[in-house]
């Protein structure tokens, strides 16, 4: 793909001198906090429009955030942790507005799921733009299953789906590090009332599927689903 002829990974739009392009990171560099620099290479990038960089910037230290104050007992998240805590105790502009109490009178930290959700489409889109070399065509819904998600009929339906990917022994690929963020993405049609993994290349597809997962502590499954 030449530079003129490249587009936006989210919005589709045509980048030139005109329409800046910039480079957007899948996944949000925060998520790299405290790990060797041999934990960051290779890490995908996407090009972007300057307004579709600049919308999700504001929101990219949520997911990170989450991540650190649920950790636990994994040493390696530790940075992290003391990054999300900074953040959401000592940021001027989030104060401790995000600090909530339940009905039981127990605090706990709020986070607006939209935020999270819109995380995870940022990243499913720019990871079918890395590996089919163009957007996510816009005749696609996508739905997004999520460590968030409650409804359990969507969470069974989304894990079975992903039964796929170990049927045609679809191997876990990386952005910088498999500890830190893997996938797998696979375009699906359904042929005799069954599903079929298939070649981008060479099929017209009615599904594209792909799981990812973050530091091996959350997990987001994705389906577009062909309108």
């Amino acid at each position: 793909m030449n530079n003129h002829e490249k587009r936006c990974y989210n919005c589709g739009c045509n980048l030139s001198k005109e329409n800046k392009q910039t480079k957007e990171h899948i996944p949000m560099k925060t998520l790299f906090c405290g790990f060797p620099n041999e934990y960051k290479i290779n890490r995908i990038t996407v090009p972007a429009c300057y307004n579709c960089n600049q919308e999700y910037s504001k929101i990219d230290h949520t997911l990170r955030d989450l991540i650190g104050i649920t950790n636990e007992n994994d040493e390696s998240l530790s940075p992290m942790t003391k990054s999300a805590i900074r953040n959401i105790f000592l940021s001027k502009k989030n104060g401790l507005e995000r600090l909530e109490i339940d009905k039981d009178g127990i605090p706990y930290i709020g986070f607006t799921i939209k935020d999270i959700i819109d995380i995870h489409k940022k990243h499913f889109k720019g990871l079918f733009y890395h590996k089919f070399k163009c957007p996510l065509p816009d005749d696609f819904d996508i739905q997004i299953v999520c460590d968030l998600d409650e409804d359990k009929t969507r969470i069974e339906y989304a894990n079975l789906i992903c039964t796929l990917f170990d049927k045609y022994q679809i191997e876990w690929e990386a952005s910088g590090h498999l500890d830190i963020f893997k996938y797998r993405i696979s375009p699906i049609v359904i042929q005799d009332k069954s599903w079929e993994i298939v070649d981008y290349e060479t099929y017209y597809y009615d599904y594209v599927i792909c799981k990812m997962i973050y530091l091996n502590h959350m997990s987001a499954i994705i389906i577009a689903k062909r309108k």
